[in-house]
């Protein structure tokens, strides 16, 4: 729910239900920014295997980040990934390469400029397909990270 003008009170004037409602409406909105993520989910590892990691999120605020983690072993893995939110795809690509430390990639989307935008209090989908095009010992694929903010920046 969106933050609401809050009403105007007098003096000796009783209070609504209205009012009342219109301020714990405020007082959950609040404490909904103040959590910092939404959806709250555990990151789940793909290690050679083809993988759906398939969310619903409540939508509240404007923007959603992503954190992808992958690291290949050292041995020349390669996996593609393609996002999506609510089957419009947002963001696609290849981690490759040799290196066997973490890498990551890392993305901002503005939920407003979907061709369907969510409203405001209900869920849509955040899903991601992951086919590994080749495989060597010690290598993953993670969706390390997803959440709500007001802002575009971290």
């Amino acid at each position: 729910m969106p933050y609401l003008t809050p009403p105007t009170f007098t003096a000796g004037a009783k209070i609504s239900a209205a009012q009342l409602n219109t301020l714990a409406a405020n007082q959950a909105y609040f404490y909904g920014l103040t959590q910092g993520i939404t959806p709250g989910w555990n990151a789940r590892k793909v290690t050679g295997w083809a993988e759906t990691f398939d969310y619903q999120v409540e939508h509240r605020v404007q923007y959603f980040h992503w954190l992808l983690t992958w690291n290949n072993g050292g041995g020349g893995a390669s996996f593609t990934w393609t996002l999506k939110y609510n089957g419009e795809t947002v963001g696609s690509g290849t981690a490759s390469g040799s290196s066997s430390t973490d890498q990551e990639i890392t993305g901002v989307q503005d939920l407003t400029a979907l061709i369907t935008p969510p409203t405001v209090g209900t869920f849509y989908e955040v899903l991601l397909d992951v086919t590994p095009a080749s495989v060597s010992a010690g290598n993953f694929f993670e969706f390390t990270l997803g959440y709500e903010s007001e802002s575009a920046t971290p």
